[in-house]
């Protein structure tokens, strides 16, 4: 099943020091629900909308695709005869990096590292824009785990191309369903206890004589 894909990913800043990164299982889940398309044993750009292999020169009626989930821009070209899996894999991995930047600076809270996982392949389904003024992430940053969840499985709609409206797509509600259960497979990480304040220094309090006393000793 072709599965609808996710709107063009907008660029992200810098790293920052210990960024986070898709795990193997993550990315074996994101290529599973992405899908592909191949022809002896090779990648070839597809029609999204379809899922058959677009030829030379023939246009797409959703979005020309090619790899897991690469959407192909104005200016690239790719051979017809397609591309091998390592070229797909460095492909795949150049996608994943805006996205994963994104979920690791935007997310506020505790993740583990299935949750991280979850929101990756959610955010790289929906287009980072669309993470970013989602519920989903609000929900999260407030610390309602459940409700971001749910606020995930929200996104299971497309665009009727013949009538516009938006209608519910069994294709999203299997994806959001995956997304969903990998997020709750394992609880976020307890926080780091709360350094403890010393107890304050009771100061010494000086009689009238004082200052004989020190001067003597």
């Amino acid at each position: 099943m072709v599965l609808p894909r996710r709107a063009r990913h907008q660029d992200a800043q810098s790293p920052p020091s210990g960024a986070r990164y898709l795990s193997e299982q993550g990315r074996a889940l994101l290529k599973r629900l992405e899908g592909e398309v191949k022809r002896r044993d090779r990648h070839v750009v597809y029609d999204d909308a379809t899922g058959k292999a677009l030829k030379a020169g023939s246009l797409a009626r959703g979005h020309a695709t090619i790899g897991w989930g690469h959407l192909v821009g104005p200016e690239e070209r790719f051979p017809v005869k397609g591309i091998s899996d390592t070229h797909a894999e460095v492909i795949l991995t150049r996608d994943l990096e805006p996205v994963e930047r994104i979920v690791d600076v935007r997310v506020k809270v505790p993740l583990s590292q299935s949750q991280f996982d979850a929101l990756v392949i959610f955010t790289f389904n929906i287009g980072i824009a669309g993470f970013l003024e989602s519920t989903a992430l609000t929900r999260l940053n407030a610390g309602d785990y459940a409700g971001a969840a749910e606020a995930m499985g929200w996104w299971k709609k497309v665009t009727d191309r013949k009538t516009g409206f938006k209608v519910i797509s069994e294709g999203l509600v299997e994806r959001r369903a995956a997304e969903i259960a990998l997020f709750k497979s394992e609880p976020p990480p307890e926080p780091p206890p709360r350094p403890q304040p010393e107890p304050p220094t009771k100061a010494r309090r000086r009689g009238p004589f004082s200052w004989l006393r020190r001067w003597l000793s």
